[in-house]
């Protein structure tokens, strides 16, 4: 009797792996293959222990994992309160959370914000432009060129189709602002305009405030006849300059223009907070009323998709939003990150620039000054994809294909290796 066939997935066919996770996979690999090397082997001591550039996750000057001590201090003080529960939040998340994430963003508490708790600050795009689709008939989304990778995938789960608008010129390493302004200029009504506010990623190049505040006079023009929708991601507020004032300054421009901003808001790069999925979606109203209908049809969606948001990383963040004393010892926090990254920036910087003096080979017009001018967690090195390629596979250093390095896989005992390895690259990689 032969045997019934219930199969029914057989024609599906292997997705591509993550930008991102994919390379990750890849250096794990190299790991427990180094790992897995006899003592005697050439190449079992540490200076060729693989290197992660890849994900946005802050490391400390060992390359492990850092907790945030003010955020090991509240998960202290929660283990050992009885109040503490695991019930359900709200569908639109921890009811204290959200107006102190509000006052963080925007530096108030505002009625006329429809603000609701999501799965940080991916939950928060695919929330938003899921709303946006539905209820405003959004299907076009204007992206910067570079942007974050995730940014295609999740507008396309939202059923809404990309563009791009130019945003970084690989030549000079600057911004390309009158070709931005231009072609934002020239979207069709109802596009919704994506924007980093700070830290752009990948290239961590930001506009300025004079180029921010012609921006919204776009917007602020087009508002009448050919609405314009802005909506910023912004997952590294205070984590860019230090200063949560200043890295929150584009946004708060447009609100004091009254124009109808969107927010995604995550707290897992500034808190440490990676695993815990902590963010909010804000969108800016003209009345309290339209802010309660937005709201309410925010949590039909989300009751239909993740049900409700999870807790533990809400109840930290709230913690340290509404306690002045946490609050600044979370400043401090901050500032020992965004110290880090800065000292890192310069330490690779002077090692390329060391390194190309040395080596009589090594195109000596190749510029590495971009690199402490850009800010945040990421650096758009300029490295093409075969030197990408070449540092992967001949110094075993793990980064994306389009050259952003993470800042925070940099550490005093690998910074001169990646230097050198980077000029390397330069010199040996194939070319264009």
């Amino acid at each position: 009797m032969a045997t019934p066939n219930f199969e029914i997935f057989s024609k599906v066919e292997r997705g591509p792996p993550d930008a991102v996770f994919g390379i990750v996979d890849q250096f794990n690999k190299a790991t427990a293959a180094w790992k897995a090397l006899p003592p005697d082997h050439p190449e079992a001591g540490p200076d060729h222990k693989p290197i992660s550039l890849v994900v946005g996750a802050y490391r400390d000057e060992n390359g492990k994992p850092w907790v945030l001590p003010t955020v090991r201090q509240i998960e202290k003080e929660m283990a050992e309160s009885p109040a503490l529960d695991h019930e359900y939040l709200k569908i639109t998340g921890l009811p204290e959370f959200l107006p102190a994430a509000q006052k963080l963003m925007f530096g108030v508490k505002d009625e006329t914000i429809a603000s609701a708790q999501v799965l940080s600050g991916t939950g928060a795009l695919y929330v938003g432009f899921s709303f946006l689709h539905k209820h405003l008939g959004c299907t076009t989304l204007m992206i910067p060129d570079p942007t974050w990778p995730n940014h295609p995938n999740v507008a396309a789960a939202a059923g809404i189709s990309v563009t791009k608008y130019p945003y970084y010129d690989r030549k000079t390493n600057s911004v390309l602002f009158d070709q931005m302004y231009d072609a934002i200029s020239k979207a069709e009504t109802n596009t919704i305009i994506l924007m980093h506010p700070c830290a752009h990623n990948p290239t961590g190049m930001d506009l300025t405030m004079d180029q921010w505040e012609k921006l919204a006079s776009l917007f602020q023009s087009r508002a009448a006849t050919s609405p314009l929708i802005p909506f910023f991601d912004c997952a590294y507020q205070g984590y860019a300059s230090g200063d949560l004032e200043l890295d929150a300054a584009a946004v708060r421009h447009f609100l004091a223009l009254g124009l109808p901003i969107i927010v995604a808001q995550s707290f897992s790069k500034t808190m440490g907070l990676y695993g815990e999925r902590c963010g909010c979606l804000h969108l800016k109203c003209t009345s309290k009323d339209i802010a309660t209908n937005v709201t309410s049809q925010l949590s039909s969606f989300i009751r239909a998709t993740y049900s409700n948001p999870p807790g533990h990383g809400a109840r930290i963040a709230t913690a340290l939003l509404t306690d002045e004393t946490k609050y600044k010892s979370w400043l401090n926090d901050l500032k020992t990150m965004t110290d880090r990254l800065k000292s890192m920036r310069t330490a690779l910087r002077e090692g390329i620039e060391k390194a190309q003096a040395e080596l009589p080979e090594a195109p000596k017009e190749r510029k590495w000054d971009h690199i402490t001018t850009q800010r945040g967690m990421f650096s758009f090195t300029g490295l093409t994809p075969q030197e990408c390629k070449y540092l992967s596979e001949k110094h075993h250093i793990f980064l994306t294909g389009n050259g952003r390095v993470s800042i925070a896989g940099l550490n005093p005992s690998n910074v001169e290796r990646v230097s050198r390895a980077i000029v390397d690259a330069v010199i040996h990689a194939p070319k264009e």
